[in-house]
């Protein structure tokens, strides 16, 4: 459901962007390696404390990780944040996505 939101609320997809969904969070480690290939990784993982601790995990593994998750705090994930606040085009510029 988050990749649906993030579609929901990105104008550039799929155009400008290589997409990796992981079914659960024990498989980002078996993705780093592939990960690394690009310049730049953004993760959309949950404001939870597994979510938490792979982001901390990523970002000090290398700078290309980038914590994407402050956009939508304090709510669990992207999909929350769409169903609690509603999503609309002026909710959309306060993401800043």
């Amino acid at each position: 459901m988050d990749f649906l939101s993030y579609v929901t609320v990105e104008d550039k997809f799929p155009v400008l962007h290589d997409i990796m969904v992981l079914n659960g969070t024990g498989q980002f480690e078996k993705s780093k390696p592939f990960l690394e290939r690009y310049k730049t990784v953004e993760l959309y993982l949950d404001n939870d404390p597994t979510g938490n601790k792979i982001t901390h995990n990523a970002l000090k593994s290398s700078p290309k990780f980038v914590d994407c998750s402050k956009l939508y705090r304090p709510y669990n994930d992207l999909n929350e944040w769409l169903i609690m606040k509603g999503f609309s085009r002026k909710s959309k510029q306060a993401l800043k996505l």
